[in-house]
């Protein structure tokens, strides 16, 4: 924590792109959330960040990147859609997963509007009341 966070570009699940920089272009913070459709813990985080969605949407730019670069993408559509997910998805990479050394799926990386890195929690689900206590303090 403390150091700028490393640059990246990913394919998206749409088929455009994200960069550190596209992401930090709205010159608010970003959240990077490394995850699994099939993950569990995963799953809890991306329900709980849906439900505070209102809260954080015009203070937040949220980038999901796919931990498991073996899951298809049609399988990550089906999850996003039948969730409602509409973040941009970055199609992770191991460059990237070792670059912010992510280890594991459900790894979550703040960044203020300098990219800096504020926040980091690893492997495990955070509750929504924690969620609440992060983002509140990651937007303020």
């Amino acid at each position: 924590m403390g150091n700028r966070a490393p640059s990246f570009s990913l394919a998206t699940l749409d088929g455009g792109s994200v960069s550190l920089e596209s992401a930090l272009a709205a010159r608010r913070p970003v959240l990077l959330y490394f995850f699994a459709s099939w993950c569990p813990h995963c799953r809890a985080d991306l329900k709980s960040l849906k439900e505070l969605e209102p809260t954080f949407r015009d203070k937040l730019t949220v980038v999901l990147i796919s931990f498991d670069g073996n899951e298809a993408k049609e399988t990550l559509r089906q999850f996003f859609s039948s969730n409602g997910y509409t973040w941009t998805t970055g199609l992770g990479n191991q460059d990237v997963l070792s670059k912010y050394g992510v280890f594991t799926q459900s790894t979550k990386i703040a960044l203020n509007a300098d990219g800096v890195v504020v926040f980091r929690s690893g492997y495990g689900t955070l509750p929504k009341d924690q969620w609440q206590k992060a983002l509140a303090e990651i937007t303020k």
